[in-house]
């Protein structure tokens, strides 16, 4: 286990997380 991430994932994490957000969001609204 590596707390070290490179910058490519560091930016790529909050964008994946965001979608994931927003999938979740549209699953409670429908």
């Amino acid at each position: 286990m590596s707390f070290q991430k490179p910058e490519k994932e560091f930016g790529e994490g909050p964008k994946i997380h965001r979608i994931r957000i927003t999938l979740t969001s549209r699953k409670v609204d429908a």
